[in-house]
């Protein structure tokens, strides 16, 4: 079974992607700058973000394949496990990636109502 990584702040997503943190709750990730990737499967317990610019492998999310084509945003919430399957091919990825911790919004109007918004939603 593959293992699956652990991202629960800001900076250890950055560090993960070889990028710096300029803020610990918030950051914006070229993924043009990041090295190539293969297969993995990360548990995020921040939100993310992704704009794909490439289709970089067959997604799951959660327990499901997620269908995703060039352009697509695919959102992750806190709690939930997403991965890519590059059948073993080391694919240079492209796009960018939103990501911030929870306590970003706490307090916001959006932290209030994050819960209801359809992209967030834990399937």
């Amino acid at each position: 079974m593959e293992q699956v990584e652990r991202y629960d702040t800001v900076k250890q997503y950055n560090d993960s992607m070889g990028v710096d943190t300029l803020h610990p709750l918030v950051s914006v990730v070229n993924f043009n700058e990041i090295p190539t990737v293969q297969n993995f499967r990360r548990y995020m317990g921040i939100y993310a973000v992704f704009l794909k610019n490439i289709k970089c492998g067959d997604m799951r999310y959660g327990c499901q394949p997620y269908d995703y084509e060039d352009g697509t945003l695919v959102f992750v919430s806190p709690g939930q496990i997403y991965g890519i399957d590059s059948k073993g091919i080391a694919i240079k990825p492209s796009g960018y990636g939103l990501v911030f911790h929870p306590d970003f919004i706490k307090g916001t109007n959006l932290g209030k109502n994050i819960k209801i918004i359809l992209f967030f939603l834990m399937r």
